[in-house]
């Protein structure tokens, strides 16, 4: 079961991809956001599709414009050169501590939007992510084993850097990462009460 929004650009609408059909859940949900998270909303979907069965929702035109999966998030922290060769390609050492970095939340689009390049950029790439998306507020946790409670599920988004220009050419450049629509995703799949949902 993977979370996905629809529609044009400002007006998507929540839905979900079932056995690959995307189906309209406009009716029951506002969309996935942050309050739909944090009220347990996850469980509260899980427990209608499982009651209603798939069929009882309506499919989405296939013309429909996939959308992000999630409502803009309050912020996008990122951990950067976290995967060995990825340090060893840009030529730099496994960092002692995690190396972290936010995106803005503009970057964040639906998987067939068009990519703005930013002028005078000079090595517009991609790179393929592990996206956690966080259900609920936490700080100070009492340990990492706690922090499973607060996980609403995963993804995998391609993030698409653009350093703007060859003076500016750092591999974590804030003019590179958090330039508009940078970051892309298709589907979010959700995780409640034990189970877990991959989004990709």
């Amino acid at each position: 079961m993977k979370l996905i929004r629809f529609g044009k650009r400002g007006s998507e609408k929540p839905g979900l991809l079932l056995d690959g059909i995307r189906r309209d859940l406009s009716s029951q949900f506002r969309d996935w956001d942050s309050d739909f998270f944090a009220s347990g909303g996850l469980n509260s979907l899980k427990a209608l599709v499982e009651r209603r069965g798939a069929e009882a929702f309506p499919e989405v035109a296939a013309g429909e414009r996939w959308g992000a999966p999630i409502v803009r998030p309050h912020k996008i922290i990122c951990i950067g050169l976290n995967f060995h060769d990825h340090a060893h390609e840009a030529g730099m050492e496994i960092p002692k501590e995690p190396i972290l970095f936010m995106k803005a939340t503009n970057t964040m689009v639906g998987p067939y939007d068009d990519l703005l390049i930013p002028r005078r950029s000079s090595k517009t790439d991609w790179e393929v992510e592990l996206g956690v998306v966080i259900g609920k507020e936490a700080r100070y946790l009492e340990s990492a084993e706690k922090s499973a409670e607060y996980i609403a599920g995963n993804s995998s988004p391609r993030a698409r850097p653009s350093p703007c220009s060859p003076d500016i050419d750092p591999p974590y450049a804030a003019t590179g990462e958090c330039g508009e629509t940078v970051f892309s995703t298709v589907s979010c799949t959700a995780g409640g009460g034990g189970a877990t949902f991959r989004c990709r």
